[in-house]
This record gives structure tokens, sequence and C-alpha cells, in this order.
């Protein structure tokens, strides 16, 4: 087993490569923009960093993304569209403070675009280290978790930790897996 932070490294790294590709972020895309077009509840997803995945192009609008309040906590606010979002705490595009937050909790008919570096064999998801979306597990427990990750990335040797959250759709370049 490797350290999460060695394999944070390695996946960094092959995000980089995979970012740079644009036929085959073009391709995650699509896998993702046919994922999502079937959800008949709530999406949730993230607005990237420059080193992350950009879903937002693959969504049809009104989405819910995370706006940070704390150091460690954030809440998921109503987006009506890309245009209307401000930057936030760290930089990252968020929804104004005012905008709705979820109407209720999330369910099974809903849809989490959690962003990851890396899944391991048993989905565990790695991410940043900062445990933003860890924390929100209770809250998204009951919705369907997705990663839109590069193939490569789908087992990395990680031990998880009880506080990690578990993937349950894989969407990459080559397909989803669920």
């Amino acid at each position: 087993m490797k350290s999460k932070d060695l394999c944070r490294k390695e996946a960094r790294e092959i995000w980089r490569a995979f970012l740079a590709d644009p036929s085959r972020v073009g391709k995650l895309l699509a896998n993702l923009q046919r994922e999502v077009s079937s959800v008949r509840g709530l999406v949730i997803a993230y607005a990237a960093m420059p080193t992350e995945l950009n879903v937002l192009p693959a969504l049809k609008f009104p989405v819910f993304l995370p706006r940070t309040t704390s150091d460690t906590e954030m809440e998921f606010l109503k987006a009506e569209s890309p245009g209307n979002l401000v930057p936030g705490r760290f930089g990252i595009l968020e929804p104004p403070a005012e905008n709705p937050c979820l109407p209720r909790l999330p369910g099974p008919e809903d849809f989490v675009i959690v962003p990851t570096l890396a899944v391991n064999k048993e989905r565990f998801r790695l991410g940043k280290g900062g445990g933003y979306y860890d924390r929100q597990r209770q809250l998204l427990k009951g919705a369907v978790k997705s990663a839109a990750i590069p193939f490569e990335l789908m087992e990395m040797q990680f031990e998880s930790l009880a506080h990690d959250m578990q993937i349950d759709v894989l969407i990459t370049e080559r397909g989803v897996f669920k």
C-alpha cells in the first residue's frame, strides 16, 4: 500500500497529462454528459480549480455547487448558470451567498459529482486532503456519488479510512462503471 500523500503526487502527474489531452478530456466530458442527462433529481457538482477537470460544460443548469463557509466547511447553493458564479474564499468559482441552498436532503434520484484525484479498488475516494467532501458524507449519503477521472486512476493502491467517501459511479474517458 502506498501512502495517500504519495498517491496524491502520482495522481496529480496523471491528471496534468490527462488535462493536456483535449481528446481524452472530450471523451470523459461526453460520457459525463450522457450519464447526467438521465438524472431526474438534483445534480450537485463542483466548479473546478485550474488543476481539476472542469465538469460544468457537461451539465445542464441549474445545478447545486459548493460555497465554502469556513476553512473546514461548505454548503451547496443553487447555480443558475456558469456566468452567475463569483470567486469564493479560495478563488474557486461558487454561487453567490444569497442563492438558495439544497431544498431537501439528497436521495437516490440525485447525482453528486465529487472532485476526485483517484479511487482505490473498493472505490474509496482520494481527494486533495482537506476533508471538505468527507465531512459531507452524512448529507450526501442517500445520493448517487460519482467521480469523473482518468481511467488509469480507478484503482490506486491506498488504504481508506473510516471517514473516506465511497464512490458509486466512475466516469472515465473509456466509459461509465457502476
